[in-house]
Formats: structure tokens, C-alpha cells, sequence
């Protein structure tokens, strides 16, 4: 998977098979699209993605063919979210997140439920990664 501009202005996501073969585009929308993040199982993707309307960047997550495209973490205006990364189980993602003013770490479910804080400091926070 890759992130390009190739068709078009905006940054979009793409697939290919190992051999080069069967490029495939998974999103074509108005936003910009970075920092894909495949679920453990390879059914999922989650990424970021720029709000047209407000500015901000959001995290989304879709099926790994590009259905079922769905904004996490709820609606907050001009709030920039980045780096999700999937736990071992595939169950919650981690990501930083300006909700607070400054970055911080949060945690959410797969389906966007339960999202928590983890760090708090006025520092900026990002990067978080999940590791076994």
C-alpha cells in the first residue's frame, strides 16, 4: 500500500500485488489521505484523513478493498489526529491527537467506542506504536 497524487491533486491510497501488478486505488475523495495502517489480519485499514470542511485531520477506517469507509473518534472541529496504530489483536488503535490543545496519545476501539486518553503532558506527544 501507498500513498500518491498520481490521478489527482489530492494524496489518495493505492494497493499493488508484489509483482507490480494490479495497481488498485482505495480512496478517491476530496481529502487527503496519509499514513495507512493495516489491522493485523489484513482486513482492515485505518488511516488519516483531511477534513475539506474544518481543516483537520482524522483518523478513518475501511475494509481492505476501500468499503465501508468510516471517520473514529467523533466529530471535533479543527482537530489534528495522526500516526493510528493498530494493537497486536487488532482490537484498538492508538494515534496522537491535538483534541487537548498540544498532541497526546489516545486510544479507541476498532469500531471508534471507548476513546481514552492516555497522555497528558503540555508537550507534544505522537508516534504511538503497538508492539507484541
Amino acid at each position: 500500500m501507498f500513498v500518491s497524487t498520481r490521478e489527482q491533486l489530492n494524496a489518495n491510497l493505492y494497493v499493488i500485488d508484489i509483482d507490480g501488478h494490479n495497481l488498485r486505488r482505495l480512496t478517491d475523495n476530496l481529502a487527503e489521505d496519509y499514513t495507512p495502517e493495516w489491522s493485523p489480519d489484513g482486513a482492515q485499514i485505518a488511516f488519516v484523513a483531511r477534513n475539506v470542511r474544518d481543516g483537520g485531520l482524522k483518523v478513518h477506517l475501511m475494509q481492505a478493498d476501500g468499503s465501508g469507509l468510516r471517520s473514529l473518534g467523533g466529530a471535533r472541529v479543527g482537530v489534528v489526529d495522526q500516526s493510528p496504530s493498530w494493537s497486536p489483536d487488532g482490537t484498538r488503535l492508538v494515534f496522537a491527537s491535538t483534541t487537548g490543545g498540544s498532541f497526546d496519545i489516545f486510544m479507541l476501539n476498532a469500531d471508534g467506542s471507548s476513546v481514552r486518553q492516555l497522555t497528558t503532558h503540555p508537550d507534544d506527544d505522537w508516534g504511538p506504536v503497538w508492539r507484541p
